[in-house]
């Protein structure tokens, strides 16, 4: 008994995982000699303590709690009011580390044991749905998810009030999971009513009205309102440096988030520095190993490679995928996330015998781990299909496009992003095996959605354009195609007008302008060649 103090004094001190060692160890000979435990409350709160000290990164928390569920499970038994609330606790912390495949049996079991001794009501008995909802979330079983999230909700505005701030904090988690689902519309509106409802109870400057600013700033990249995105984390980021400082975390997460929105907006030069701080400071302060650093390398090679330097994004993809492998393991999905990446940065520089091997791996996991009812899927299986009609493996092309069609429409409604690619792809595989017009009537479907639900300016918008009134010239209907075109180049006017000065984008604005514009004119001259002009300029 005696050394067990010593070591738990050794761990309050120092938190050396060799203390944590040796106190596993003489646990274990404890259990076996149960009748010689005479103070081991004491030794709970002396292990507690250790947990609660503030000074304790997390990840070395979460292994005192894991020492602490084994001493009070073994001491109390598993049913104790104790063990359940330890049991809680560590699931909730594998999670905020993301670790959720661990801590989701735990919270599960929490639920189900707080639901059977203090009903659905309680308000533990919710804590515990919101946090096993957020497990699911990590683990990409969204629509599970989603009933938690909104049975907690409930719970919460029964138990506190709309205006409580675990309220709002469920009200935020399901905002951001709805966004992750693709109904932007619903999206914005909960993460607006939890922003606003975090800025009257916690004030401008606490972490959690930034964080929420942040999430609402990731809803409008994904509707393309990358300006308004912009917009709301300028000051958001002037609030954060000056209250935590500039190398802070939530200083960090804005950070990124802006850098995004900033290569987005065509304004590149300005986004890289800032990749590369967040990535310099992860470095510095929580090592090359951690899961932050691997995640900002991650978003610099990303960055990189949307700029056409995957040439560069390459080296660091591969790094990153190294790292998120001995840190997270191998089917993790962050890991499965940067696979991914890897596998499109090798597609962009033309190696797609070599990338197909990567994307065959992640659909492969996503389809075993039961991830369908999200995009991840649909949007690799998307990947897929355009990669194997590069390789003109049509037959196979469609056969991903189909699946992915299915998927994302099912669950992410007609209007999302990965739906329209998919059509698209879908279309393309159809036209290239001589059903022109099974293909162009999936491509009438993608610009259907696409004019309800995308900026007239977006270049995905340009590209599907622009692309299907290629297909409608080669089918001889120069009269279909014209509009597209004329569609097309009005969004491009828009959109070089507005990354106007940035040198690297210049040359890509102004190689897609003359292409849509050669594209016009001989839509216009085929138009004069069969007599249909109807007085259109082009």
């Amino acid at each position: 008994m005696h050394g067990i103090r010593q070591m738990l004094r050794a761990l309050r001190r120092t938190g050396a995982v060799l203390a944590l060692a040796a106190l596993a160890t003489a646990l274990a000979a404890v259990h076996t000699a149960a009748a010689a435990i005479v103070n081991i409350e004491r030794d709970i709160q002396n292990l507690l303590a250790v947990v609660e000290n503030p000074d304790l990164p997390l990840e070395r928390k979460v292994e005192a709690l894991r020492l602490l569920h084994t001493i009070v499970t073994l001491h109390y038994g598993e049913a104790h009011e104790y063990a359940l609330s330890v049991r809680l606790g560590y699931g909730m912390a594998l999670v905020e580390v993301g670790r959720p495949a661990e801590g989701e049996p735990l919270l599960r079991r929490a639920l189900q044991d707080y639901g059977d001794r203090l009903g659905a009501d309680h308000a533990t008995t919710v804590l515990a749905t919101h946090h096993l909802a957020a497990a699911l979330a990590g683990l990409r079983r969204l629509a599970e998810a989603e009933t938690l999230f909104r049975r907690a909700l409930a719970g919460r505005e029964r138990l506190f009030g709309s205006a409580h701030v675990d309220t709002l904090t469920t009200l935020g988690a399901l905002a951001d999971l709805r966004r992750v689902q693709g109904d932007l519309t619903e999206a914005e509106t909960l993460q607006r009513r939890a922003l606003e409802g975090l800025r009257t109870r916690m004030g401008p400057a606490h972490v959690t009205t930034l964080n929420a600013v942040n999430n609402l700033a990731l809803v409008h990249r994904d509707q393309a309102r990358f300006a308004e995105a912009s917009a709301l984390l300028e000051p958001a980021l002037r609030i954060a440096e000056t209250a935590y400082g500039p190398d802070s975390p939530v200083t960090l997460t804005i950070l990124n988030t802006h850098a995004m929105m900033l290569a987005r907006l065509g304004r590149a030069a300005e986004a890289e520095p800032m990749f590369r701080h967040v990535l310099d400071v992860r470095e510095r302060r929580l090592g090359p190993n951690h899961p932050d650093t691997a995640g900002a390398l991650n978003n610099l090679a990303t960055h990189l490679a949307e700029m056409d330097r995957s040439e560069e994004a390459e080296p660091l993809l591969r790094r990153t995928l190294t790292q998120m492998e001995i840190i997270r393991g191998p089917e993790h999905p962050e890991t499965i996330i940067v696979r991914a990446n890897l596998a499109e940065a090798l597609v962009r520089l033309g190696r797609q015998a070599e990338a197909e091997p990567f994307f065959d791996r992640v659909i492969g996991t996503l389809e075993r781990d039961g991830a369908a009812d999200g995009g991840d899927l649909a949007l690799n299986l998307y990947r897929r299909s355009m990669l194997r009609g590069g390789l003109g493996q049509w037959p196979a092309a469609e056969a991903d496009a189909r699946r992915a069609v299915a998927l994302a429409e099912a669950n992410l409604g007609s209007g999302h992003y990965i739906t329209i690619r998919a059509l698209i792809a879908f279309g393309m595989a159809l036209a290239a095996q001589g059903n022109a017009a099974a293909g162009i009537d999936q491509f009438e479907r993608s610009i259907a959605a696409m004019r309800q639900s995308t900026p007239s300016d977006h270049p995905d918008r340009q590209r599907l354009m622009a692309g299907y009134a290629i297909l409608l010239l080669n089918q001889g209907r120069p009269d279909a195609a014209l509009p597209l075109l004329r569609d097309a180049a009005e969004g491009q006017i828009e959109r070089a007008a507005r990354r106007a000065g940035t040198e690297r984008w210049a040359k890509d604005e102004t190689d897609r302008s003359r292409w849509i514009h050669q594209t016009r004119v001989r839509a216009a001259w085929e138009l004069a060649q069969l007599g249909t002009r109807r007085g259109n300029t082009p």
